[in-house]
C-alpha cells in the first residue's frame, strides 16, 4: 500500500484523517428551482429559477409539501 517513514501511530492517524476527508459528503446546497423542476439554459431562466426557489415556488417542492401536509 504505502511505506511509513514515521511512527506507526502517525501513519494510522494520517490514514484516518485522509479517509475522513475523502468520505465527507460533497453536497452542494440547492438554491435554485433549475436543479429541481425545470431546465434553465439562459441567465434569465436561472434568475427566475432562483427567485422561484426563494419564494417556495418550485413545482417539485410544492408537490412534496402538499403530499406531506406541509404548507
Amino acid at each position: 500500500m504505502f511505506t511509513c517513514i514515521v511512527s506507526k501511530k502517525a501513519c494510522l492517524l494520517f490514514l484516518f484523517l485522509t479517509l475522513s476527508i475523502l468520505s465527507l459528503p460533497t453536497s452542494s446546497q440547492t438554491d435554485n428551482c433549475c436543479s429541481i423542476d425545470r431546465q434553465c439554459n439562459t441567465d434569465e431562466q436561472w434568475i427566475r429559477g432562483w427567485w422561484a426557489f426563494r419564494n417556495n415556488q418550485c413545482a417539485a417542492l410544492s408537490a412534496a409539501a402538499s403530499a406531506s401536509g406541509i404548507r
